[in-house]
């Protein structure tokens, strides 16, 4: 399923963003930028292919470690759904708006 169609299924609102960060996957850390995000997922850019249902850590350098699977990739672009606590994502999501891009 192309990614166009997840976008029906979101809950809250993507916020665009350009800001720089990696994600890990087991012990390989690689460097992806977030396109947007919102306290349920975000997609990420990376030249990386990621197998939808993949254990995934997104590392926002100065905001923080945020656990997510991997729903789907395409052309290099993947889209994550956070599993982490939403009150966490939603202050990174804040932090995204008020700082910027990294």
């Amino acid at each position: 399923m192309p990614n166009s169609d997840y976008s029906n299924l979101r809950r809250e609102e993507r916020k665009s963003t350009a800001f720089q960060a990696r994600f890990v996957i087991h012990d390989d850390v690689k460097d992806c930028a977030i396109l947007d995000i919102s306290p349920g997922g975000a997609k990420l850019k990376s030249g990386s292919a990621v197998a939808s249902n993949t254990d995934i850590v997104l590392d926002l350098d100065k905001i923080g470690k945020f656990t997510a699977i991997a729903v789907w990739c395409s052309k290099g672009t993947i889209g994550i759904k956070f599993t982490d606590d939403p009150s966490r994502t939603a202050d990174a999501v804040m932090a995204l708006a008020m700082f910027g891009a990294g």
